[in-house]
This record gives structure tokens, C-alpha cells and sequence, in this order.
């Protein structure tokens, strides 16, 4: 059997890049194109009433299978990247046959708010190449619940499609209104400048449900979007509209001062906390 080199899942299906560079999935393909192929559906009619079709369920969904670009599968095609969203699939992939040199984003499954990028809402029963950012050469994708994040190789832009009443896309100043969405890839700049006078390099992105986190090369991350239970690190039940930076990791000796007020220590024998960060998750 083929070793597997990297996994990812979504809320009722799962994601395994192979050695060879295919991609199989497995799982309940409730939603039309969650599988990144077309599988039966998981209830059939038995006289008057629906009951689960147990050996299609057993056989076709949970299975791993490979996807289906396009409609159909093609020779060479190597993939780089894989994320699941709640109901969705973004996969960025390399064609041999064209060289090697471009990387392309596809995407299939549930596509109710624009989650997959394709500039409308119709759901993808297979793998569909993401046609807005051909030639961007997408280095990392994140996909929320109805939302998608992803970023080019300059690993300067980040652009977000789908869901964003609140926040999930970082593209507006103000309280989006209910129910907005971006069909589109948008841009989703970032607040600061480095010292070259651009965008901060980022080097990983990652998606909750609502929000999302990015990590730049000099340890810094940005969080935006659904912000109760503090999800976003700011210290208050509120939404992000913007990516903001996380301030505690800016001064982290604010922080280590708190610490030691808390055990009841000087703040000299606080063991300093590092204000740089390798790696985030959603």
C-alpha cells in the first residue's frame, strides 16, 4: 500500500495526500462534490420511505478513493496542498505534463456562499479549477465552514472567498451585513509593512469555523473574524473585520508581568516568554 504524507479533515470526511502526490478522500459525501468525486446518494428508496444504503455508504463514501479533477482524472498531476473545509475541498496541484511550473487551486463540494471561488453559488460534484487565481500559484489554502482562505507563492497575498458576515474575509471596515458573501476571490491585506515597505511575509494560514489566523516569517500572527469566546486572542467577545495583530505576542513582558502579579511573585522571576511563534492552527 502507498504511505500517505499528509492528512487533513473536514467536518465529516477526511483528506490523504499519497506519496506518489494523489489525493483520496473518504467519508460521508453528504453534500454534493465534499468528496472531490461523485459518489451515490447515502439514502435509497425502499417502498414508501428512505433507509441508508448501508453497501454504498460502506463501499463508495468511506472508502479511500481517488478525487476526479475536472470530471476527468489526469496523468501527472501531483498535489501540493489540501485542506478541508466544513463541506468543501481546496486542493492546489502541480500539472507534470505542463512542466511542473504552475501550481493551480481546485475546488469541489457545498458552494452555498462562494466557498469555492468559482463566481457563483453552485456546488461542484468533482474538482474545478479555481480559474480567478490561475497563474498565482497557490502556496496554502484554508477552508473554514462556508468560507476559504488561501495564499500565493510570493507568500505576500492572502485573498479569501465565501461566507463573511462576520469578518471571515478581512475585506471590510465595518460589520458586514447578514449573510454576505464573496463568490470571488477578494484580497485580504494586512495592516503592517515590512521593512522593504510591503506586505509581511507569510509563511502559514489556517481557518477556524469563523475566523482565521496567519503567521508571518518574523513570528508574528493576525487573526480576524468571529470573535466570541475571545477566539481571536484580543481579549474581548468581538469581531475582527481586518486582520489585527496580536498584541500580547508584541509585548510579551505585559504578559509575563501579569503572570507573576497572579502567583503572587515578582515579575523578575518570571521565566521571559518568547514573542515569537512557529506555528498556528484553526
Amino acid at each position: 500500500p502507498k504511505r500517505a504524507r499528509f492528512i487533513d479533515c473536514g467536518f465529516s470526511f477526511n483528506a490523504a495526500v499519497l506519496e506518489d502526490g494523489s489525493l483520496v478522500t473518504w467519508g460521508l459525501g453528504e453534500q454534493e462534490g465534499t468528496l472531490g468525486r461523485k459518489v451515490p446518494p447515502m439514502k435509497k428508496k425502499k417502498g414508501d420511505r428512505e433507509v441508508y444504503d448501508l453497501d454504498a455508504i460502506r463501499d463508495l463514501h468511506l472508502m479511500p478513493m481517488p478525487v476526479v479533477y475536472d470530471g476527468l482524472p489526469k496523468l501527472g498531476r501531483t498535489v501540493v496542498e489540501v485542506s478541508c473545509g466544513g463541506y468543501h475541498l481546496l486542493v492546489t496541484a502541480r500539472d507534470e505534463e505542463d512542466g511542473g511550473a504552475k501550481v493551480e487551486l481546485y475546488t469541489s463540494g457545498l458552494n452555498n456562499y462562494g466557498q469555492l471561488g468559482h463566481g457563483d453559488t453552485t456546488s461542484r460534484a468533482v474538482l474545478t479549477q479555481v480559474e480567478a487565481l490561475s497563474g498565482h500559484n497557490v502556496s496554502k489554502v484554508a477552508g473554514g465552514l462556508h468560507h476559504s482562505i488561501v495564499l500565493d507563492q510570493t507568500r505576500r497575498n492572502l485573498f479569501g472567498f465565501g461566507r463573511g458576515d462576520s469578518g471571515q474575509l478581512g475585506c471590510t471596515d465595518a460589520m458586514p451585513s447578514p449573510g454576505h458573501l464573496e463568490d470571488s476571490p477578494v484580497p485580504i491585506p494586512l495592516p503592517d509593512k515590512g521593512s522593504d515597505g510591503q506586505s509581511p511575509v507569510v509563511v502559514q494560514i489556517a481557518a477556524g469555523d469563523h475566523h482565521n489566523l496567519a503567521l508571518t516569517l518574523d513570528g508574528h500572527v493576525y487573526t480576524w473574524g468571529y470573535g466570541d469566546s475571545s477566539a481571536l486572542g484580543h481579549g474581548k467577545d468581538e469581531d475582527e473585520y481586518r486582520p489585527r495583530k496580536l498584541d500580547v505576542l508584541r509585548d510579551p513582558r505585559k504578559r509575563e508581568e501579569r503572570e507573576a502579579k497572579r502567583r503572587g511573585m515578582s515579575k523578575e522571576s518570571v521565566r521571559p516568554m518568547s514573542a515569537t511563534v512557529r506555528q498556528v492552527a484553526g
